[in-house]
C-alpha cells in the first residue's frame, strides 16, 4: 500500500510540468522565457496540435471551429496564439487583436475575418456543470 501512495505521489505532484518546470502553474509557464518553461510550453502545443491533425483528418476536414475553453483555454493568450499558428495549414486564423481580449459572455470569436474555419473562446464552469448534473439526476441521493 505504501508503494501505491508514493507511486500515487509521483505521478500527480512530481511528474508532467512539476518535473520540467518546478510548477504546475500554466499561466506562469506560458509567461516565463526560461528554457524549461519554454520546453514544457512548446512539448503542450506539440500535444495539442497533434490532436487537432488527427480528429481533423477523422472529420475529413469537415469542421465548424477550432474551440478553446477551460481555464488555460480561456486564459491562455499566447497558447492560442501558437496552436492556431501551428494549424495555419489547415485553415485556421487567429485575430492577434481578438486573441488579447478579454473573454465577454460565453463564446468570443478570436479568428481572423475571412479564414476557412473559425476560432473561437467558450467559457467553461465544469464546477457548476458537475453540480447542476448532479442535482438533474434525483437517484444519485438515494
Amino acid at each position: 500500500m505504501q508503494a501505491c501512495l508514493a507511486a500515487e505521489e509521483i505521478l500527480n505532484e512530481q511528474s508532467g510540468w512539476y518535473a520540467l518546470t518546478g510548477t504546475t502553474d500554466f499561466g506562469e509557464i506560458s509567461s516565463s522565457n526560461s528554457p524549461e518553461c519554454k520546453l514544457a510550453f512548446d512539448i503542450f502545443v506539440d500535444r495539442i496540435i497533434e490532436f487537432v491533425g488527427s480528429y481533423f483528418v477523422k472529420l475529413e476536414g469537415r469542421v465548424d471551429a477550432l474551440v478553446f475553453a477551460g481555464g488555460i483555454g480561456e486564459k491562455g493568450v499566447s497558447l492560442r496564439s501558437a496552436v492556431v499558428e501551428k494549424c495555419r495549414c489547415l485553415g485556421f486564423e487567429l485575430d492577434a487583436e481578438k486573441n488579447k481580449k478579454s473573454l465577454e459572455g460565453v463564446v468570443q470569436e478570436i479568428g481572423r475575418n475571412g479564414a476557412k474555419y473559425r476560432t473561437l473562446v467558450c467559457r467553461t464552469d465544469e464546477q457548476f456543470e458537475m453540480a447542476r448534473g448532479c442535482t438533474a439526476n434525483p437517484e444519485l441521493f438515494n
